[in-house]
């Protein structure tokens, strides 16, 4: 990617941010139309490549009980979800800025998007395919992270912003590492 490229990028992801900051829609309206369908993917599709296409990723996968590890990992993402709205609003106060409950609620929502998202290439039963889409998508997450931090908290000095938005990806990466250990396979 050119640095005019990834400029544009960036223009475009404070664009979106600001203006849904300017909306600002309701949390319950969010919960429905975002959270709610975008969470339901990834166990959808653990569910799916686990059953049907599971031995091809490891021999003895499909056997595991797919449909209750999609739904514990369901009730997982939407508790982390709703914690890291609260974890945004505690991270930017250490760093001396309010975060308003509905710009944090919106921060937590908008940054899983991409991972969710790369849930759809469990359609490739291919692991390295799967697991480039996952940093692929982790990259996206924290692009989102960043310029939300920015536009969102209004934090105008970029290392500021960085500060707070390594803040929310570190707790983000743990609590994403959680979640896989929910799919990896005991010994």
């Amino acid at each position: 990617m050119t640095t005019y490229q990834c400029a544009n990028l960036s223009s475009v992801i404070r664009t979106a941010w600001f203006f849904l900051g300017r909306t600002h829609p309701s949390l319950s309206r969010v919960f429905f139309t975002i959270v709610l369908p975008l969470s339901l993917l990834p166990p959808v599709m653990l569910y799916y490549a686990g059953t049907y296409q599971g031995d091809i990723f490891m021999p003895g996968l499909a056997a595991r009980n797919w449909l209750g590890i999609g739904l514990i990992f369901l009730v997982a993402e939407l508790a982390t979800v709703l914690a890291m709205a609260h974890v945004i609003r505690w991270i930017a106060a250490i760093n001396g800025f309010a975060a308003d409950r509905s710009h944090a609620a919106l921060l937590a929502v908008a940054a899983p998007i991409p991972l969710w998202l790369s849930s759809l290439g469990l359609f490739v039963p291919n692991i390295f395919f799967n697991v480039a889409l996952c940093c692929l998508a982790l990259g996206l997450a924290c692009i989102v992270i960043y310029h939300g931090v920015a536009v969102l908290l209004k934090v105008r000095d970029d290392t500021q912003a960085a500060s707070i938005a390594y803040g929310i990806m570190g707790v983000g990466l743990i609590a994403w590492a959680l979640l896989l250990i929910i799919v990896i396979p005991g010994g």
